[in-house]
């Protein structure tokens, strides 16, 4: 009775923090555990006005959410989006559990795991960048020199080498350490640093790097610059694996006609980048679209990069995602593992479906 009676009240909070909840939203109901639950139906398109601030860091992952602002999709919905600028994405997580961001790009790590752990109601809602065979954003990345003089030919020869991530405990991590085992090594066998991608680059360019887990756009700009090469894609070692995920806080998830609109907006982003760049839809109008409203302005690049998967329904890849999981325990870096539901919420994306159509063949 205790817990209810807690949940209660933290649930009236959040209603609070939502403008009191006037209007057409309505509310998730509440779980045992004092989280809002997703439901699977489809909510009534509401007419009463909203707003979200959203988290963004700028990455090619997080394109359908600029695309869907840039679109006017969220206005369609009755939805003012405010995108908030991060360096990374692992300082969103407390922005959201402060209540000072509605909606956030996440990294799959223990940072966000440990969250669902702490009971915040953090939830993975919908799926960013994953990293598929013929659909691949992430690269490793080598220096040049080490490809043209035949050091670094098979992932065996990563012994020894010096290999930068842009943060420990992160996707880039996981998919350097398969990269290793590939060449039957493990992370022991590399000297593995933690770097912005700015001291990355300056690193490659100094020779005191030998290679790097980077993303699009940033590995083909690398590339452009002769740092180095896109030598292999995660996929090769890693594919399937899902690197992003969009993140909805409480106070979001417990407007739920709300979060629904939200959702449908997104996935009519992310269908639209799916048309562009695997079917060559609307290609070159998105691009424009994607140079206004995103960091990546120059438009010449975006024939030069590789594009990762923003799956056009919303669905996360669980195995993934808790292939992860079971790496950062084995590894020392969680003690114990976790039941994915307490940080996993698909519903939401389902009823955004449910309106728009499932997307074929994703």
């Amino acid at each position: 009775m205790v817990k209810l009676f807690l949940a209660a009240i933290l649930v009236a909070s959040w209603l609070v923090q939502c403008d009191g909840g006037a209007g057409s939203d309505s509310f998730a109901p509440i779980g045992p555990d004092g989280c809002p639950l997703g439901v699977d139906t489809v909510a009534p398109r509401g007419t009463e006005p909203g707003s979200a601030k959203v988290g963004v860091t700028g990455a090619l992952g997080e394109a359908a959410m600029y695309l869907a602002n840039a679109e006017g999709y969220f206005s369609a919905e009755g939805i003012h989006v405010e995108l908030v600028n991060f360096d990374t994405s692992s300082r969103m997580v407390p922005a959201l559990a402060a209540g000072q961001l509605d909606v956030a790009s996440g990294s799959i790590g223990p940072g966000l795991f440990n969250v669902a752990r702490s009971d915040l109601c953090i939830k993975m809602v919908a799926a960013q960048g994953r990293e598929d065979t013929a659909a691949n954003g992430v690269f490793l990345f080598i220096r040049k020199d080490l490809i043209d003089d035949g050091h670094v030919a098979s992932y065996h020869d990563l012994k020894g080498l010096k290999l930068a991530v842009a943060a420990r405990d992160s996707s880039s991590e996981y998919a350097l350490a398969k990269a290793l085992e590939a060449g039957g090594l493990s992370s022991a066998d590399a000297h593995i640093t933690q770097m912005s991608y700015p001291s990355i680059l300056a690193a490659l360019g100094g020779r005191t790097i030998d290679g790097a887990v980077l993303p699009e756009s940033i590995a083909t700009s690398a590339e452009q610059r002769d740092l180095g090469v896109r030598w292999k894609p995660v996929a090769d070692v890693a594919p399937g694996v899902q690197f992003g995920a969009v993140l909805f806080a409480p106070q979001f998830t417990a407007r739920r006609e709300l979060a629904v609109r939200w959702m449908t907006a997104y996935l009519r982003g992310a269908r639209d980048y799916n048309d562009a760049f695997f079917r060559n839809i609307r290609r070159d109008e998105v691009v424009a679209l994607l140079a206004r409203e995103s960091p990546l302005k120059d438009t010449r690049i975006y024939d030069e990069m590789s594009y990762p998967m923003i799956d056009p329904n919303g669905a996360l890849n669980l195995d993934s995602i808790a292939d992860q999981l079971s790496w950062y325990v084995a590894n020392g870096e969680m003690h114990h593992g976790m039941d994915l539901s307490r940080v996993v919420d698909q519903s939401i994306a389902r009823s955004a479906v449910d309106r728009l159509g499932l997307y074929p063949n994703p």
